[in-house]
């Protein structure tokens, strides 16, 4: 009897008995549950590891897909919470890239069988220690911090108590596990489509707060951009402190960019107050379109995929039983798409179905030209 149970598998009812306690404590213990002591987690992880128990992997697949089909009877499972920063408390009323990002993790944690609710970070009175306890106070273990409304953001909680994700480069502290848009490449995205355009000298303008929300990278893309091309071409970018670009109108004229890309719907407004012929003289390309703005060209950095993939995130710790600050925080990139607005050329469509590169039109055509041979004159008829 010895000998089978000690060839038999580690189970987590073997493992209660050589803790002393029940089978429910082991339970919440391996997962990392703040209802257990610190200690006792670890003195029941300890001796897990020393009978070799690992977690079946079919199992939780199927605790997965239980949540994501079947209502929960325990509403503190089920329940995720949001996290908003902003001053306005509505996350639909923030911004329409803010309302998406809540929309699309609201709509990953439903699909995965999980409920989302809003948590109010601005609120009178309301402390990191008060939230702690609110989300506790209704069992709540799993948070999704939003964008912050400032570069460089911070937010207490008592993180070893929660399973958290956080979305975009706004929040410096802590380093959480987070899904962001791929900047660089939205940038070298938007570069590559106004060259194919016929855009040659391309200015970028922005404020040093959408340069520091996205950690650089589009301004960083952007020089590197400009290493490359033609000296001729080059423009520097123009980083304005000032409330709506006051100085854009200034560096449009000393450098005359033929094409425009910003974060800002005030370079567009600019443009227009300058009576330049857009997108003929000058393209505009946006660098956060608004998805349901079919007026201009630009970026469709795709927020609610960055909010389902920052639920998804947070899911997967808890999954894994994981809680607290990340030792080596996951940076998940989601790549933009381009949209054809009214505020760039519109592209030619080759024979081949596909957008033609207009660079190398007005060079084809001056070769098509020069190889037509002259008509003869046709003798008159005698």
């Amino acid at each position: 009897m010895d000998q089978r149970n000690a060839m038999a598998s580690p189970t987590i009812k073997s493992i209660a008995e050589a803790a002393n306690v029940s089978v429910a404590t082991v339970s919440l213990a391996l997962r990392n549950h703040p209802r257990i002591s610190r200690e006792t987690v670890e003195r029941i992880h300890e001796i897990a590891r020393s009978q070799g128990y690992r977690p079946n992997p079919l199992v939780t697949a199927l605790m997965t897909h239980v949540r994501a089909t079947a209502p929960t009877r325990n509403e503190a499972v089920a329940t995720l919470g949001f996290i908003n920063a902003y001053p306005e408390k509505d996350p639909l009323k923030v911004s329409p890239s803010f309302a998406l990002n809540f929309q699309g993790a609201r709509d990953r944690a439903e699909q995965m069988g999980y409920r989302l609710d809003t948590f109010w970070a601005k609120e009178a009175s309301m402390t990191a220690r008060r939230l702690t306890n609110i989300l506790q106070a209704r069992g709540i273990y799993g948070i999704l911090v939003g964008p912050l409304p400032h570069s460089k953001g911070h937010l207490s909680l008592l993180w070893p108590q929660f399973s958290a994700s956080s979305i975009g480069y706004s929040m410096w502290r802590p380093h959480l596990h987070r899904a962001v848009s791929h900047h660089a490449h939205a940038m070298s995205l938007a570069l590559r489509k106004l060259n194919r355009l016929g855009y040659r000298r391309i200015g970028l303008a922005m404020s040093p707060n959408f340069n520091e929300r996205v950690d650089h990278h589009w301004l960083a893309n952007y020089l590197f951009y400009q290493f490359y091309i033609k000296e001729k071409d080059r423009i520097p970018p123009l980083i304005d402190e000032t409330n709506n670009m006051q100085n854009f109108p200034r560096w449009f004229k000393q450098h005359q960019p033929d094409a425009v890309i910003s974060a800002h719907i005030s370079g567009y407004e600019w443009l227009v107050k300058l009576k330049v012929s857009i997108p003929d003289e000058v393209g505009f390309a946006h660098l956060d379109l608004d998805p349901h703005q079919v007026d201009l060209s630009g970026i469709n950095q795709r927020p609610d995929l960055i909010g389902a993939a920052a639920m998804d995130l947070l899911i997967n710790q808890m999954n894994r039983n994981e809680r607290g600050i990340p030792v080596d925080p996951k940076l998940l990139l989601i790549e933009s798409i381009w949209v054809n607005g009214a505020t760039t050329r519109k592209p030619m469509i080759g024979p081949d179905g596909e957008a033609e590169d207009l660079r190398w039109r007005s060079e084809r055509e001056l070769q098509r030209k020069q190889r037509v041979k002259p008509k003869r004159a046709r003798k008159p008829d005698l």
